[in-house]
């Protein structure tokens, strides 16, 4: 008999989780929340239940199994669409012969009934626990005092509380005891950059804007929104339009009250700016509350590095796709490739051993320029008008030893070969290049 009761109060115990969830069910349902995800509830390898996360409520249990002495207190939703609590099939009413409500009335929440054994008799309360009424026997009867007396036949296990709980790609269905009552809760779709379904990392093209759409959390309602806000990571730097990457947000078209569509980013990154960042977006809500959604971005351009020099240097040469290639060979003043290196094939000038100190140059003399015209720059043409060769007086910074530091090394290249190098650090904030041994 003791174990009987112990067991009817954990039963007791589960019901009134699962009249508070379902309460919890209906408040969701009813104020637009979403289901962030189901997690079974197991005892002894058995799914006894189900534990369910909102986007904005607290999570909820269900548990399944209810004896078939327990009161069946469940929900239905009536012809004027709220939802009304029932015991046994039929509508619970308050002390006035009211439908009990479960969804809320002017802004105020509905009080769950409650259950609760005494005296071997299941007890109901609609009013917060102040009132209780006699809903049924919890237990059979006792014999007299003395030997005791036979235990009232127990009642056939009953059905579950709730008869399923089914999940699709953009929904959770749940199905009450009775197989009839139903409803129906949206899953959160996550508020992202991009429509489509992974977040990979996505890569750009340098100095061309993109615009990609944003999805918005289902059902956004104007109410609720306030604004946006983007912002461009790189490492620990943060800034609105950050180091060459610019990201503008376009602003959501609400209709109905509803979010339509219009919400997007629009991503610029320009040409030396750092290749690999991260865009942060940030939906601001009406109650101060906040969801952010982040994704990485690449360009197809080429990545400066400021060294503290008069001038920033390419993390790799022209022609390289990483910073242990060695690219490609020109001569001085010649923008393209050749399989010959010599005066022969020189297009600016012919070699004179005794015309010196110029040996037959017919253009960038040592009476100059000294710098290469754009046209003549193979680093102008191949990566654009912010790009250009260095001077002499440059690339001697690089070997001042009160600005940088030069240590010969090896680097790993991308298929786990070393490459011989110097390794150019500076001393005035820590950056460094590495300069592959190429050869000349």
């Amino acid at each position: 008999y003791g174990k009987r009761i112990e067991a009817l109060e954990t039963l007791c115990g589960q019901m009134n989780t699962n009249i508070s969830s379902l309460q919890s069910l209906v408040s969701a349902l009813e104020n637009n929340d979403y289901v962030k995800s189901i997690a079974p509830v197991t005892e002894g390898g058995k799914t006894v239940g189900y534990t369910i996360t909102f986007t904005k409520s607290q999570p909820v249990t269900i548990y399944n199994g209810k004896d078939a002495e327990a009161p069946a207190v469940s929900l239905k939703q009536d012809g004027d669409g709220n939802w009304y609590w029932t015991l046994n099939g039929e509508w619970l009413l308050d002390d006035k012969g009211g439908k009990v409500r479960a969804n809320g009335l002017d802004g105020k929440d509905a009080v769950a009934p409650q259950l609760k054994i005494e005296n071997e008799r299941w007890m109901l309360s609609t009013d917060g626990g102040d009132t209780w009424a006699d809903a049924g026997k919890a237990t059979g009867d006792r014999g007299p005092q003395g030997p005791q007396g036979e235990q009232g036949e127990q009642g056939e296990q009953g059905d579950s509380f709730f008869a399923s709980v089914e999940e699709s790609a953009t929904e959770v269905t749940f199905t009450l005891e009775d197989e009839e009552t139903t409803f129906t809760i949206k899953k959160y779709i996550p508020f992202k950059i991009g429509t489509d379904d992974g977040n990979d990392a996505i890569l750009l093209e340098h100095s061309k804007t993109t615009m990609l759409e944003i999805r918005m959390p289902e059902g956004l309602l104007e109410s609720d929104y306030v604004g946006m806000m983007a912002m461009v990571k790189d490492g620990s730097i943060v800034t609105k339009a950050g180091n060459g990457w610019n990201a503008q947000l376009s602003k959501p078209v609400f209709e109905g009250g509803k979010y339509k569509s219009g919400a997007a980013v629009m991503i610029t990154p320009l040409d030396a700016s750092p290749i690999i960042v991260t865009i942060e977006v940030t939906l601001l809500f009406a109650d101060g509350s906040t969801m952010q959604t982040s994704r990485i971005f690449k360009h197809d351009g080429h990545e400066c590095v400021d060294l503290g020099l008069s001038v920033k240097w390419a993390s790799w040469n022209v022609g390289a796709k990483s910073e242990t290639d060695y690219g490609s060979y020109f001569a001085w003043g010649e923008t393209e490739e050749k399989e010959d290196y010599t005066w022969d094939t020189y297009t600016l000038g012919t070699y004179d051993s005794s015309a010196s100190p110029d040996y037959g140059m017919t253009k960038y003399k040592s009476t100059g320029p000294t710098t290469l015209e754009a046209a003549d720059d193979p680093a102008t043409v191949a990566w654009g008008s912010k790009w250009r060769s260095p001077t002499l007086d440059e690339i001697k910074e690089l070997f001042d030893k009160t600005k940088c530091e030069r240590h010969w090394g090896t680097r790993k290249d991308a298929n786990g070969v070393d490459v011989n190098g110097y390794t150019v650090t500076s001393k005035i904030n820590g950056n460094s290049i590495f300069l592959p041994a190429a050869g000349y």
